[in-house]
């Protein structure tokens, strides 16, 4: 039985051997439907918002930004200085020739520059309102420093004649300065580079934090070589006034709109 088993397993394999079977795939079948949905899965650990990290974000984007449109406003600025000084070098300004200091004004009292006469009143301190009032009736206004040069005339001279053994004084400006945008302004809104400028140390003073600090000042030291001096920016107190004189000859008054 065995032999038998064995004999027509060998005849089988020599049929397959000699007659190979086709084994190529016929058409592919149709695609079957769809199977059912799998378990739903447990719902996730909770989020975790780190709101000290938004906070960081969102602060150094505005200060980004800021810093982007304080550096265009700086650009523009300076775009417009660049024009203004073009313009003035191409301009001509008849000035009068002669300005006579204002009745009970001596000679001696005041100091002289680019056709203007400055005033320093040194005897009384005042607030800025009453600075400009006492200017005004001297057919002037609170006075602009219009470069360096200027500045250390009119300081020589008030060191010179006007301390009375103090050993500093300091005198109302016409200029303006805006803290939180840096532009420092002469009394008619002229926007002008404050770089041309000796400042007293530790000024300007910048931020919302001296946003008060409009007012522009001239502090003169006994002492020429201290550093303590110069024009600042500060809030409203007790000051001396420096005037800005534009009388002519026959009393009438310069226009204001040609002076900054």
């Amino acid at each position: 039985m065995k032999f038998f088993v064995c004999t027509l397993l060998i005849a089988s394999i020599a049929v397959l051997v000699s007659n190979p079977v086709d084994w190529d795939s016929g058409e592919k079948g149709p695609k079957g439907d769809w199977g059912l949905p799998g378990v739903k899965g447990k719902p996730g650990l909770a989020g975790v918002v780190d709101y000290e990290k938004i906070n960081a974000t969102i602060k150094y984007m505005m200060k980004s930004a800021m810093e982007k449109h304080r550096a265009e406003t700086n650009e523009t600025i300076n775009k417009l200085l660049a024009r203004i000084e073009t313009l003035e070098e191409h301009k001509t300004i008849s000035a009068p020739s002669t300005l006579f200091p204002p009745p009970g004004i001596a000679e001696q009292d005041i100091v002289r520059y680019d056709g203007k006469i400055f005033i320093p009143l040194a005897s009384e301190k005042i607030r800025k309102a009453s600075a400009i009032t006492k200017c005004q009736k001297l057919g002037g206004e609170l006075a602009n420093i219009f470069d360096q040069n200027h500045m250390n005339k009119i300081m020589t001279f008030i060191r010179d004649n006007k301390m009375n053994g103090q050993e500093y004084k300091v005198f109302w400006l016409g200029m303006t300065y805006d803290p939180i945008n840096q532009i420092l302004r002469f009394r008619n809104g002229t926007v002008i580079s404050q770089s041309g400028f000796k400042w007293h140390r530790g000024f300007p003073l910048n931020g919302y934090g001296y946003s008060s600090f409009t007012n522009m000042c001239i502090r003169i030291t006994e002492n020429s070589a201290m550093p303590h001096q110069y024009i600042y920016n500060h809030s409203d107190y007790d000051r001396y006034a420096l005037c800005e004189i534009y009388r002519l000859v026959h009393g009438t008054s310069f226009p204001s709109r040609s002076i900054p």
